[in-house]
């Protein structure tokens, strides 16, 4: 027990280095400034899917740069909800946004599900 307690100890201590740029804080009001002048030209499509507890939709929308985003949107179509609690789901390395049967266990439990593919991984963007 005395081991954990010293590395928490440590942790909490720890102070690293800090490596921001003079320039940090104009660097994000200029790309934050660009990213908001930007129009997303947002897309749902629904899909003709073999489920009838989901509704289930191809988005895309146009991402800092121009590039074209693009997801999958699930949301329940069974209960009475009017708003759903939403999981938004961004892949990890070399993955993609999956396919829809992936995200049915969340749509299940009662959530929409946002999947977005990430940039230049296995997916479509």
């Amino acid at each position: 027990m005395r081991y954990i307690e010293e590395r928490l100890r440590e942790l909490e201590a720890y102070r690293p280095e800090l490596t921001r740029r003079p320039d940090f804080g104009e660097f994000w009001e200029n790309t934050l400034a660009e990213s908001q002048a930007r129009e997303l030209r947002p897309k749902a499509e629904q899909v003709d899917y073999p489920c009838g507890h989901a509704r289930v939709y191809d988005i895309s929308y146009d991402g800092f740069d121009g590039t074209r985003i693009h997801g999958w949107f699930l949301v329940p179509a069974f209960g009475k909800a009017a708003l759903w609690p939403c999981l938004i789901q961004y892949h990890g390395f070399t993955d993609s946004r999956g396919l829809p049967w992936q995200l049915m266990h969340w749509v299940m439990a009662g959530m929409a599900v946002l999947a977005v593919d990430c940039r230049a991984q296995g997916g479509v963007t």
